[in-house]
């Protein structure tokens, strides 16, 4: 079966209609989206952030620590800032992860997006309003067009863009980022 002809196939199946890709609850525009076997497909409904931790770590080259490793350490669901401690602990490298409230230094939401985007890849926390929970996705920088590179590890795992200000109006402001 064919990557279009997949999706309709896993949401009738979950009985989500057709818009169920993009996350856990994450009901954010998105353009472009297609299953990405390179993506980490979360294991349950909570295992996002260990899952973008995982793809994190592997961008790192970091390769013997998986999702299942970091959820039993930090617990799921999980706050930025003890999935940033469990990664540090769980893969010390020269470097540090840092997590939580990414702005509130005096910067703009839009120029702390500007900055995380040049440390390479890192996680954000999205938020659709009047949802319980948020979801957790990895950042890969922006496309010359200025849209966003999303890499979602919600099942099937898929890759999207968004635009700038949708990503901004979503984003919570929470990160995870690597720092040399």
């Amino acid at each position: 079966m064919a990557c279009g002809g997949l999706k309709p196939f896993i949401c009738q199946r979950w009985g989500m209609g057709e818009s169920c890709w993009g996350g856990a609850g994450g009901n954010w525009p998105r353009q472009n989206e297609r299953v990405d076997v390179s993506v980490v497909r979360q294991v349950d409904a909570l295992h996002c952030g260990p899952a973008c931790a995982e793809m994190l770590l592997r961008k790192r080259g970091i390769l013997h620590v998986d999702q299942q490793a970091i959820g039993s350490v930090c617990g799921v669901p999980v706050w930025p800032t003890s999935l940033a401690q469990t990664m540090q602990q769980l893969a010390s490298a020269s470097g540090q992860w840092t997590g939580g409230w990414a702005v509130g230094t005096g910067l703009t939401p839009q120029a702390v997006f500007e900055i995380l985007c040049a440390t390479g890849a890192w996680a954000a926390m999205l938020w659709t309003p009047g949802e319980r929970i948020g979801h957790m996705v990895v950042v890969d920088g922006l496309e010359q067009t200025g849209a966003v590179c999303v890499r979602d590890p919600w099942p099937p795992g898929t890759t999207y863009t968004m635009s700038r200000r949708d990503f901004l109006d979503y984003w919570t402001e929470q990160a995870i980022f690597w720092r040399a």
